[in-house]
């Protein structure tokens, strides 16, 4: 698992919604603890022999995850809650000794993950959190386009591919000039971005490529008029004006973690396919994903070839 984004993924998640749904699931019995074989959190009491004035110092074995681990002499619990507990333990063995020493005080083993009474996995919890980052990152893209302090000014994209789905729907691939703009562009799936023709107009298209995928924006688009009659006239290695992206895009916070239902048909594929790559590319993300896509003949479906492989993936029903 990679582990060089961590401090920065628990930084970003110090606030996140899923400490607390943790926090209700676990029960506190610090039995992840008592099998790790890195923890060493203890306690120390002072027993006293009565009638004497005598006594010892005794140090035990304790658990972060204990109610009274953070109980000082004042009676102030500052860690009382059991998702601020959780999150201590995370953020202590996941983060804090990966931005000291470089590396995590967890060796792998597993031994929490099996000891644990109801199912907490820490590498589920890491992705979990690592998605969210990924998803905010998406979001902020889309409301804070990468293309320029003026929305109005077209970015320069160059014609890497132009394939044949069928006749008058072509797939042009487009990667930035400027390699920055190439790494840092993102969409959501479902945004559309403006695409101009030098000389000839501007038209918007939207985006049937996923995010998932990066450093290329593949634009499926049916020849109907002036702008995309230019655009077919085209070839490889010309240049195009891409301004965007635009518009809401699929609620994907909303999506995750449901059964997925893609339904389109003829040109309605163009926009799923961003959808539907970016469901399959985070597959643990979503339950069940189910794609119906009709056409008028079988030769007219866009996208068929690469279609008709993912039937062959276990975890997605097309029909």
């Amino acid at each position: 698992m990679e582990i060089r984004d961590l401090p920065e993924i628990f930084e970003m998640e110090y606030q996140s919604e899923i400490w607390e749904e943790l926090g209700e699931k676990c029960l506190s019995c610090g039995s992840c603890s008592m099998v790790c074989p890195t923890c060493y959190c203890y306690d120390v009491a002072d027993q006293v022999e009565l009638g004497s004035r005598a006594g010892r110092r005794v140090r035990s074995w304790d658990s972060c995850l204990f109610a009274n681990h953070a109980l000082v002499a004042s009676g102030e619990n500052f860690r009382g809650p059991r998702a601020s507990r959780i999150k201590f333990r995370f953020y202590h063995k996941q983060r804090g000794f990966v931005a000291e020493y470089g590396r995590p005080s967890c060796v792998g083993c597993g031994r929490c993950i099996t000891a644990c009474p109801v199912n907490i996995d820490v590498v589920q919890v890491i992705d979990r959190l690592r998605w969210y980052k990924m998803l905010l990152a998406d979001e902020a893209a889309a409301h804070h386009p990468v293309l320029g302090a003026n929305p109005y000014q077209p970015h320069m994209a160059r014609i890497v591919r132009i394939y044949k789905m069928v006749d008058n729907n072509y797939l042009f691939t487009l990667r930035f000039v400027e390699d920055q703009l190439a790494h840092s562009f993102r969409h959501q799936p479902g945004q559309f971005i403006m695409l101009s023709v030098p000389g000839v107009g501007e038209m918007p298209i939207s985006a049937s490529s996923s995010p998932s995928r990066p450093e290329v924006l593949e634009l499926c688009v049916r020849r109907a008029g002036r702008v995309t009659g230019a655009l077919y006239r085209m070839r490889a290695n010309d240049v195009v004006g891409v301004r965007g992206p635009y518009g809401n895009g699929y609620p994907m916070q909303e999506i995750m973690g449901s059964d997925l239902l893609l339904a389109a048909g003829g040109l309605g594929m163009a926009p799923l396919r961003s959808l539907l790559w970016y469901a399959l590319d985070h597959r643990d993300r979503f339950n069940n994903i189910t794609l119906m896509y009709g056409a008028k003949r079988p030769e007219d479906m866009l996208f068929r070839e690469e279609l008709l492989a993912s039937w062959t993936v276990p975890t997605l029903t097309a029909c």
